[in-house]
């Protein structure tokens, strides 16, 4: 057997990169503070609970599914896949790369979101 080419043609899957701590903690709270109002809701002699309950629902089925978010890269013999879960999964055959560049960490202002000049106005990257 040849192990050249088992090795190429396995699997290769970084680990899972979640979302920062604070982050998770907003959208693990944020659904929750519309129920320290329900108090002052169902005290109030015409006051109705159920749009707050509403919003706290909504709030929860969007904000909640972000707990377990991750991302990843998924690398076989013939493509690699940037999954970011649960929002998308993207495949790129090999045949489509035109060219790599390995940087061993990327800031902000290496990828082009914040690029600014000497006189502190914000530009393009070269």
């Amino acid at each position: 057997m040849n192990t050249a080419a088992t090795t190429a043609s396995a699997a290769w899957t970084t680990r899972r990169i979640r979302l920062p701590l604070p982050l998770r903690i907003v959208f693990l709270l944020g659904p929750l503070l519309p129920m320290a109002l329900l108090p002052g809701e169902f005290a109030a002699p015409n006051g109705s609970p159920w749009a707050l309950l509403a919003v706290a629902a909504v709030m929860a089925v969007c904000m909640w599914p972000f707990l377990l978010a991750y991302h990843r890269l998924e690398v076989d013999g013939s493509s690699l896949t940037l999954v970011y879960w649960p929002l998308s999964r993207h495949r790129v055959e090999f045949d489509d790369v035109e060219s790599v560049e390995w940087r061993p960490s990327i800031s902000i202002s290496q990828s082009g979101g914040l690029a600014s000049s000497s006189d502190g106005a914000a530009s393009s990257p070269s």
